[in-house]
């Protein structure tokens, strides 16, 4: 045994010894000659000298912690996610182990696969048990009582053993493991297809983005005073997002602060909106990774011989981080390489994220900024692989394969809080009234949808675009079942894929939502995808079509950014710009169908010098307090094809309010048909509260004389 070994030992026998003397003071009825019966006191003595002081546990909630009679078992140890990793099943020293026992802990165990190790104790005898995917392997045992009679010079090689072992229990092992930890735990929580995100889950990757929030803001501190094109460009780019993320103050103020180069200033004044930009930013990377994990799990990801690959997980990082060792921020380095492996798999990789990718600087553009701000951006990069570690780590141990619904949606209104959410600006339009609004509209798999054209020009988290996918879906499976082909094949995949790409089309504003309806689409196609690659592993899924642009504007009047200026050095930059030239082309089509939550905005609340942009565009037709509604609702009935319908949520007040008069003129002369409105004035739509929901559907040149029902 090493010098090394010897040490642990020791450790290990003095903390048990400790508590064993403790545990007798406190337990031990001398007179009587027996132990008291109480198991609470045995309990809080062992969690003190064992779990805290020798294996270093703490309380601390995300630390690596343990929790006292949790979740039926006694004594439970929990890793940086909040995974329980140790259990601890105690007895009171005056009752013998029995088998009982021992299935009682295995019971625990079964249920929570992420248990690494378990121990059943009385406090006189103890044993270890290692535990993999919720099995359990007796380790060994061994009479703590006879360790202090023995004392440490005279304990048997089995004895020895056991205290070594023990010492597989310490904090440090669990909250920064070593590399072969992604191969032992990957995959071993299943995600399956309906059920409810476990806590685990949510709670984990609540933590893993506050962490890599935290971090980016203080990169974008920094990145945002350095000088040349790092610093350039992160400017602009926030400049940008601010323009449609926040009010026409902050946007005039950080033009007022950067022209008189007080970035200082700048950064303390719009601290607010710094930390949702990277809350976005965070979000926006930990959508990415997810679907990097789940096209690892279903086989997605291929080499050029048909092999399955992985990036992030299993013994492929495992086998990396190994032969990384020694090099400088490794985690950040691989994040980076998955990335630009998937864009040869996902055109569009690029053009999602250019918002969200300013933290970036590649090593040709390292020479941008000054030596300075390299050793500076380099401390960042350190703090920023710290939690990309802790972020692959917690997506590691999933297993999505059987992953195949609005995933997303689920995640962000699971792990974060509402005020959060507020924060971001994000409100979901409830299932039931998705659902409602597509059948309403006609837009069902029943019917003939193959090539029929739908629009959301508010399109946020893809709501009503994933419920469309999903009907279209429906569709072209109950047509498999009449041609009798058995089930999904390759060249079904792609007819599908092309006709959701020509077919189901989403606007937004805001490029975080726009981010998080492509990504919401690709988690419900990943398996279509896999199909194809199987047949062609070269295959390069185009994307879906959704673009960030201002709906209510008509073509060829967009505001152009300075962005524009870093095509010409940024793949990312050139890719939307190429992007935002489609966006006219998608304002002069026709469709079937326009369904949507239009923003409700009333005119003071917008930006003065967009009101004014909109005055010029639509005269006459905004009157007194009008709300940015109406102009959906003109621009979706613009929008439809003779005989289309139009489905929004949206407030009633159209239909009485001052504002409302011009639309309604423009919707009689248009020949627009209120087939149905349902006033939802009363009801509790939303979190947030809005005056008098109600929902239309409107028909473009029905027949004269139709009226709401």
């Amino acid at each position: 045994m090493s010098s090394k070994e010897k040490a642990l030992v020791a450790g290990a026998f003095k903390a048990l010894v400790e508590f064993f003397k403790e545990l007798k003071k406190r337990s031990w009825n001398e007179r009587e000659h027996r132990w008291d019966t109480s198991e609470h006191t045995m309990r809080e003595t062992f969690a003190h000298h064992v779990i805290k002081d020798f294996l270093k546990w703490t309380r601390e909630r995300g630390k690596g912690h343990y929790e006292l009679e949790r979740m039926r078992i006694d004594i439970v140890c929990f890793d940086a996610f909040l995974a329980p990793v140790v259990a601890i099943e105690t007895k009171p020293p005056g009752q013998e182990l029995t088998s009982q026992d021992e299935k009682q802990l295995k019971g625990y165990v079964e249920e929570n696969p992420t248990i690494r190790f378990a121990i059943l104790t009385n406090g006189r005898e103890l044993t270890l048990y290692k535990c993999k995917r919720g099995e359990m392997e007796k380790l060994g045992e061994i009479s703590v009582e006879d360790l202090t009679r023995k004392g440490l010079k005279n304990l048997s090689p089995k004895e020895e053993d056991i205290l070594l072992k023990l010492n597989m229990l310490r904090r440090e092992l669990f909250i920064e493991p070593p590399p072969e930890w992604f191969e032992e735990t990957h995959g071993e929580i299943e995600l399956g297809s309906g059920d409810p995100l476990p806590d685990v889950f949510v709670e984990g990757l609540k933590g893993r983005v506050e962490g890599l929030a935290s971090a980016f803001v203080g990169v974008f501190e920094f990145l945002f005073k350095a000088e040349g094109y790092a610093g350039d460009r992160l400017r602009e780019t926030f400049k940008d997002w601010l323009a449609v993320s926040a009010n026409e103050e902050a946007v005039s103020k950080l033009d007022k602060l950067m022209e008189e180069g007080k970035l200082d200033e700048a950064l303390n004044s719009l601290s607010d909106f710094v930390s949702k930009f990277c809350d976005e930013t965070a979000y926006a990377l930990l959508g990415r990774l997810i679907f990097v994990r789940i096209c690892e799990d279903k086989g997605l990801l291929k080499d050029t011989r048909g092999r399955e690959i992985a990036w992030i997980s299993g013994k492929t990082m495992t086998d990396y981080l190994r032969a990384s060792s020694g090099v400088q921020h490794p985690y950040v380095r691989r994040v980076l390489d998955c990335c630009r492996e998937m864009e040869k798999f996902y055109e569009r990789a690029y053009v999602l994220n250019v918002f969200f990718d300013w933290w970036i600087i590649q090593p040709p553009l390292k020479g941008f900024i000054s030596v300075k701000d390299e050793q500076e951006y380099e401390y960042w990069l350190k703090t920023l692989d710290a939690e990309l570690r802790l972020t692959l780590m917690a997506l590691n141990r999933f297993n999505f394969r059987g992953v195949d619904r609005d995933m997303l949606r689920e995640i962000y209104q699971g792990y974060l809080p509402k005020d959060k959410r507020k924060t971001l600006g994000e409100f979901y339009t409830p299932e039931p009234v998705i659902q409602f609004i597509l059948d309403a509209v006609g837009y069902t798999p029943d019917a003939d949808i193959e090539d029929k054209k739908l629009l959301d020009p508010a399109c946020g988290s893809g709501g009503f675009l994933v419920a469309a996918l999903m009907r279209l879906r429906e569709w072209y499976e109950r047509k498999l079942r009449e041609v009798e082909v058995g089930g999904w094949d390759a060249e079904w995949a792609r007819d599908f894929l092309s006709k959701v790409r020509e077919n189901i089309w989403g606007l937004d504003i805001h490029p975080f939502a726009c981010l998080m309806s492509e990504m919401n689409l690709l988690f419900h196609t990943a398996d279509l995808i896999a199909l194809i690659r199987e047949e062609d592993p070269g295959y390069r899924f185009e994307g879906f079509s959704i673009y960030r642009t201002d709906s209510i504007i008509p073509p060829g009047r967009s505001v152009q950014t300075r962005l524009v200026d870093f095509a010409g050095v940024n793949t990312s930059v050139a890719s939307a710009m190429e992007e935002r030239t489609k966006t006219d082309e998608v304002k002069r089509k026709e469709f079937d169908f326009v369904v949507g939550n239009p923003p409700y905005i009333r005119v003071d609340n917008i930006p003065a010098d967009r009101r004014e942009f909109y005055k010029q565009l639509y005269g006459d037709f905004l009157k007194g307090k009008w709300d940015i509604y109406v102009l959906f609702i003109r621009r979706g009935l613009e929008w439809l094809k003779p005989g289309g319908k139009l489905g929004f949520i949206v407030s009633n007040k159209f239909f009485t309010a001052e504002y409302g008069g011009p639309l309604r003129k423009w919707m009689l002369d248009e020949r627009c048909v209120f087939e149905k409105v349902v006033d939802l004035s009363g009801v509790d739509v939303f979190e947030k509260s809005l005056p008098a929901p109600a929902i239309i559907i409107v028909r473009k040149e029905g027949a004269e004389g139709g009226r709401a029902t």
